[in-house]
């Protein structure tokens, strides 16, 4: 409603008529699914490429990363979770000047964004889906350093946190075990310096 007006919008519901005279009448003679599906036929190209050329921006907006989660779940491939990795690498270098470039997984958009598209990834898919998923992209990345590069602030711990969940085969999970202590460290740390340390917290959680 914020990006469309009234008129936009009654063309948009499910059954859409127009009014000829007195009378509503349907915009189209097919029903709506087979509308939708010749509609996204036609359009996946055109949605996917788009997320591909701008996944670090729409990672980092709150509109932009629910058309990217869209896309994701509805035209999977690996181009485009390695599109979205890849974008992991920008982050956030507007402030860079003044010394506040933030990674995408420390960004408070960004981090939210990636988490909840591993989130997708926990959803029942088949095995051969397995090598398109967004978590399988990361940890074939950052495998080794997952802790130091993905969880080394309290908000990428929550992305870690949501990638033990996901992931299937257990390598994050055992990457994770061995740097337990490390994580258990760092939640000192930001106690004694009274920050936020709900994230590795949660991490710690996941790894029960």
């Amino acid at each position: 409603k914020k990006y469309f007006d009234p008129n936009e919008m009654e063309v948009l519901r499910a059954n859409p008529t127009i009014k000829q005279g007195d009378e509503e009448v349907p915009t189209s003679k097919k029903n709506a699914n087979t509308r939708r599906m010749e509609l996204l036929k036609y359009m996946q190209t055109l949605l996917t490429d788009c997320c591909k050329q701008h996944a670090d921006q729409m990672l980092l907006s709150r509109c932009g990363c629910k058309v990217l989660r869209e896309v994701y779940i509805t035209f999977p491939s690996k181009e485009l979770s390695d599109a979205i990795v890849e974008a992991c690498d920008n982050g956030d270098d507007d402030d860079e000047d003044m010394g506040e470039y933030l990674s995408v997984f420390e960004h408070p958009v960004g981090q939210v964004s990636i988490k909840n598209l591993i989130i997708c990834d926990s959803d029942d898919k088949s095995e051969g889906d397995k090598n398109m998923t967004l978590t399988s992209a990361l940890y074939t990345k950052y495998e080794g350093t997952l802790v130091d590069d993905i969880g080394s602030s309290n908000r990428g711990a929550f992305v870690l946190a949501a990638m033990i969940d996901s992931d299937s085969s257990g390598a994050v999970m055992k990457e994770i075990v061995e740097g337990k202590k490390e994580i258990k460290e760092r939640i000192k740390q930001c106690k004694d310096a009274s920050k936020p340390c709900a994230g590795f917290e949660a991490l710690i959680k996941a790894l029960k």
